[in-house]
């Protein structure tokens, strides 16, 4: 994204909206266009553990959960994670 708004001709280019709105906030010269149609999306899953045998199974549990309480899913949709 950097060549590209560094560039004098027009280029399209394609990122995922976490990098492209930190460029944006530090402005960097590009615009967000549009999303990428759903079959050109990618999506990634992401899952967590605890061994049974962890000394620390209620924090680690904790902070497994974190990612799907409401407040943390507000924060991280302000970043374009969804």
């Amino acid at each position: 994204m950097d060549f590209i708004a560094a560039s004098t001709q027009n280029f399209l280019g394609a990122r995922q909206l976490p990098e492209i709105q930190e460029l944006i906030d530090k402005g960097v010269a590009i615009e967000l266009a549009t999303w990428l149609p759903g079959k050109l999306q990618s999506v990634t899953v992401c899952d967590t553990a605890v061994t049974s045998v962890y000394a620390n199974a209620a924090v680690a549990a904790e902070f497994a959960a974190y990612p799907g309480r409401p407040t943390s899913r507000t924060a991280m949709a302000a970043t374009g994670i969804d």
